[in-house]
């Protein structure tokens, strides 16, 4: 994977709040899309993560996250919300990020991505990225999967803030 400075278009979500350790998140993400599905409300656009904390200086129960789905925003949507109120739906502003991109070929594809992503970045942070690396710029971590990339973003310009869905 390469670390490249790109854009993360403006994009609709909806989407789950998660508190906890990051390995067990994929039980929140099971919910959100069977909970989805069921309200036929499902659709062909990628899913979402968006990790807050560092793992490794915040204690695992503590871990913040949302698992959710970029959406086109529509009455049915909203409707949900309103009848689902842990379901919340919101805009991400577009903004500069530093990215890499992951092939995804099933289950095992987001155990290697976070591993091999994760020293991307930290290099990129020291060697091609030193004016964005401030530990405060390597959160929040987007992740959005789609059919066959899972694409890693971190927000560093000011629509960053967008992103910080949990306190």
């Amino acid at each position: 994977p390469v670390l490249q400075l790109s854009k993360l278009p403006e994009m609709d979500i909806i989407y789950l709040e998660y508190r906890g350790p990051y390995h067990k998140m994929s039980k929140q993400l099971e919910f959100f899309r069977d909970t989805i599905r069921k309200a036929s409300l499902s659709s062909d656009h990628p899913e979402i993560s968006i990790t807050y904390d560092n793992p490794q200086t915040t204690q695992e129960s503590e871990c913040r996250a949302i698992v959710g789905q970029r959406i086109t925003k529509n009455e049915k949507y909203e409707k949900f919300v309103r009848e689902n109120p842990a379901f919340k739906l919101t805009k991400l502003l577009e903004s500069k990020s530093l990215e890499s991109k992951f092939p995804f070929r099933g289950r095992l594809s987001y155990i290697a991505a976070d591993l091999k992503v994760s020293v991307v970045f930290s290099q990129g942070f020291e060697q091609d990225f030193r004016e964005y690396k401030d530990p405060e710029n390597r959160y929040p971590i987007t992740r959005i999967y789609e059919a066959n990339t899972i694409t890693f973003a971190c927000p560093v310009s000011s629509g960053r803030d967008s992103f910080f869905l949990m306190e």
